[in-house]
């Protein structure tokens, strides 16, 4: 019998081949198609990952987020169709996922980038078919833009300066994180694919030592997000992840910090969904971002005891402008409630707090 371990090795492709299908897909068909293939994807996903040769622990479980994350819309859209606002074209965003499930495999410095910004121009895709004004797409193609020349100035320097270094890739790191003041905003129909490119961004992060700019960064924008004239709640799961990431042994609290943000962009586009948000503003029980922001303070206090009380001070603040609402709805509320809840213990779980 042959050995067909190698070829484990492009599972985290199949996204890619989604898209291929998909972009010669009737459209009448095309949600249908897209759920089926994405539950189908998961489903292989979750067989075939703890044998896959190679794979890391970081590697394993953001293969597993971004394929749950990617799915999970399309899912919801066919089973219970009419509750989403706007139309998502689903090329880009599985072409985004396959990129993104390429970076937490993990490689070198220099695939990395390329695969980045392959992601940035899937995004850029989303955007530009989403809008009917293409100006602030391009306005953010350009910052993301702007990102990998950085990270790629950073990598050709190699170690000629290492502080230059360290600073190149932080910044560059941060516009594709999208940290600090955001000029523009994505359209709801785009805001997947850019919660998909910040996972791979962490990814990348997380595998990268000396990021204490991107962990400051983080900080800042979590305020900077909490104070926001409309406080936004998943640039703070990103803005939180950076901080996981520049921390020792963070890489998973980050991954799950951005899949938080993936989930939060399917949530917030559903009106049947909508009220969930402020149930916990995304950082308290039933949310696993919790059990995140547990593992970033026990971690800060350790060395960063200062930093502890300006993290939590911007989360709370993020809490009390949000609203923490009453969960209100149907069937579909509460079982989405149960689902974040179950989510929050497997984090929870995964982070060390349970036994």
């Amino acid at each position: 019998m042959r050995d067909v371990s190698g070829l484990l090795v492009l599972l985290p492709c199949w996204p890619w081949l989604v898209a291929c299908v998909l972009a010669v897909t009737p459209r009448g068909a095309v949600r249908g198609s897209a759920a089926f293939l994405a539950l189908a994807g998961v489903c292989v996903t979750a067989l075939l990952v703890p044998v896959t040769p190679g794979l890391d622990d970081l590697a394993r479980l953001g293969i597993v987020l971004v394929s749950v994350g990617v799915a999970l819309p399309w899912v919801l859209a066919w089973a219970w169709p009419g509750g989403e606002e706007g139309e998502v074209k689903p090329v880009p965003v599985f072409l985004a996922a396959g990129c993104v499930m390429v970076l937490c495999r993990g490689a070198g410095a220099l695939p990395s980038i390329a695969v980045l910004g392959l992601a940035v121009f899937c995004v850029a895709a989303a955007e530009l078919t989403a809008r009917q004004r293409a100006r602030p797409a391009w306005d953010r193609l350009v910052l993301h833009l702007a990102g990998i020349v950085l990270l790629l100035t950073a990598h050709f320097v190699g170690e000629a300066s290492v502080r230059v270094v360290g600073l190149l890739g932080a910044v560059g790191a941060c516009l594709l994180l999208g940290l600090g003041p955001q000029p523009v905003c994505e359209a709801p129909e785009a805001a997947l694919a850019v919660a998909l490119l910040r996972v791979g961004v962490l990814a990348v992060v997380a595998r990268w030592p000396g990021q204490e700019i991107v962990g400051v960064a983080g900080l800042v924008s979590v305020w900077l997000a909490a104070l926001a004239a409309v406080p936004r709640v998943r640039q703070v799961q990103v803005a939180c992840g950076a901080v996981a990431a520049w921390l020792p042994e963070g890489g998973e609290a980050a991954l799950i910090f951005g899949a938080m943000a993936v989930l939060l962009a399917t949530v917030e586009r559903r009106r049947d969904l909508a009220g969930l948000v402020r149930v916990g503003g995304g950082v308290l029980p039933p949310w696993p971002g919790f059990a995140g922001v547990l593992w970033v303070c026990r971690i800060l206090s350790v060395e960063h005891r200062g930093m502890v009380l300006a993290f939590l001070g911007g989360l709370g603040v993020v809490t009390v402008r949000g609203g923490v609402g009453r969960l209100e709805g149907g069937w579909m509320m509460w079982g989405a409630f149960v689902g974040v809840a179950v989510l929050g213990v497997l984090a929870a779980l995964r982070l060390g707090f349970v036994a």
